[in-house]
């Protein structure tokens, strides 16, 4: 394995801790949660965290088999 590939999987692996990270506050404070800012979280910034959960593990599918997609 060279160095580009050992860090492809270094990244997945920590996309699909983040991916985990994004489950389990979705499960337990909901799709849309604040992280602790309350009113002051717009709800864009709220939509991004979210969608996170279906990003971050669509990133680390493709860093592995479409690395330039990945990218």
């Amino acid at each position: 394995m060279n160095n580009a590939n050992a860090m492809r999987y270094f990244l997945a692996i920590c996309l699909i801790i983040a991916t985990i990270n994004h489950l389990v506050a979705a499960l337990k404070f909901g799709f849309l949660w604040d992280y602790g800012y309350g009113e002051q979280a717009f709800l864009v910034s709220r939509l991004f965290w979210g969608s996170l959960t279906f990003l971050d593990p669509l990133a680390a599918y493709l860093l592995i088999a479409k690395p330039k997609a990945g990218i």
